[in-house]
């Protein structure tokens, strides 16, 4: 029987927090969600309910695909197909049906990060046309790991203001496109629970670390840097943000190897846990039909 594709819109949270969950199992990371978290990170991330799309078979739901939007891009939000109904190409049929009603509903690029080691699922977004950008990687630090004195070159760094921040992003990010998990519109929406340090000059912050406060965890949700920044200013704000939470576990997720917060942040004890390809499909271009 031939699967039918119908909107995730459809669906209450809970059966697509269910969904999703299943979907996943087996993952190689864990992934439990309930109907509250499964809406907070879809909404954070611009998830679009009617343009997603879940697989039915028998009229009982068996894969999904989350798709997000913001202007001409777009972003697979979680893809997955649940264990009973896996090997019969359902991941790349769903993934088609949702680049389907991302072109008509004029995105023209779609983006998505795929663990490096989830081979199969690197293999359908090939066959599908999606070409590898950059390699991605969430960085982690344990609780309690206290950071490493501060180098002496560094400017003092300060708690800031996040909303000032925000308004600098484009200076803080001149050379950078953040992904998709952490962009301007998700700083955004979480500014009122942000805090930042930095490093500032007389025009505005040139060194700059978010940090969104969790249960047992401190994220780090951007780190920026001016092109006019003193040497060691980074290093100093993130010093200062970690100085913060010194007796908390830490994160920051998809950091691209060799951005300038990398050394510091090893210098304080991350290390890189997980890596993805961050991947993109420009729609119309051709793709690899090859089985």
């Amino acid at each position: 029987m031939s699967p039918d594709f119908v909107p995730a819109s459809r669906f209450d949270d809970a059966a697509l927090a269910a969904l999703f969950c299943a979907a996943y199992e087996g993952y190689f990371m864990p992934v439990h969600l309930d109907a509250a978290s499964f809406r907070g990170m879809m909404d954070l991330q611009d998830a679009d309910f009617d343009a997603s799309r879940v697989a039915l078979a028998g009229g009982a739901p068996v894969a999904l695909a989350m798709l997000a939007r913001r202007g001409a891009d777009g972003w697979i939000g979680g893809m997955g197909v649940v264990p009973a109904a896996r090997g019969r190409g359902l991941a790349a049929r769903v993934m088609e049906a949702v680049l389907s009603e991302a072109a008509r509903r004029g995105v023209a690029r779609v983006w998505l990060e795929v663990l490096v080691q989830n081979e199969r699922a690197i293999r359908v977004y090939e066959r599908l046309g999606f070409r590898a950008m950059r390699r991605l990687e969430v960085l982690e630090r344990p609780a309690a790991s206290a950071p490493a004195a501060r180098a002496a070159v560094g400017p003092p760094a300060a708690r800031l203001d996040p909303a000032e921040c925000l308004a600098h992003h484009a200076a803080l990010h001149a050379a950078e496109r953040l992904p998709w998990q952490r962009g301007l519109p998700v700083q955004r929406r979480l500014a009122a629970s942000l805090e930042a340090y930095g490093v500032r000059d007389a025009h505005g912050p040139v060194a700059a670390v978010l940090v969104r406060p969790l249960a047992a965890r401190a994220a780090i949700l951007d780190v920026g840097l001016a092109a006019r920044a003193p040497e060691g200013a980074l290093a100093s704000a993130l010093h200062a943000a970690l100085a913060a939470h010194a007796a908390e576990a830490a994160s920051l997720l998809n950091l691209e190897p060799g951005h300038p917060a990398c050394v510091p942040l090893r210098a304080l004890g991350f290390e890189a846990r997980h890596a993805q390809h961050e991947m993109c499909l420009t729609i119309g271009a051709a793709r690899d039909d090859t089985p």
